[in-house]
């Protein structure tokens, strides 16, 4: 989960750049492709579930 919220940060900063940036704000269909990718990665972020419940599969099991 943590690696998907750093491509979703990751995600948004390329969007930003595209908007700001001058030969690349004209570019429509990069554009589109930036925000489909951002949209995927978001669903499986938002589908990945809770970080409660990685943490429940990392306890470390008692030592005998």
């Amino acid at each position: 989960r943590a690696h998907l919220r750093e491509a979703l940060v990751s995600h948004e900063e390329s969007q930003r750049l595209q908007r700001m940036c001058r030969e690349l704000k004209g570019k429509q269909s990069l554009g589109k492709v930036l925000k489909k990718a951002h949209d995927l990665t978001l669903k499986d972020y938002n589908e990945a579930g809770s970080e409660e419940e990685f943490r429940e599969l990392l306890d470390p099991p008692d030592i005998i």
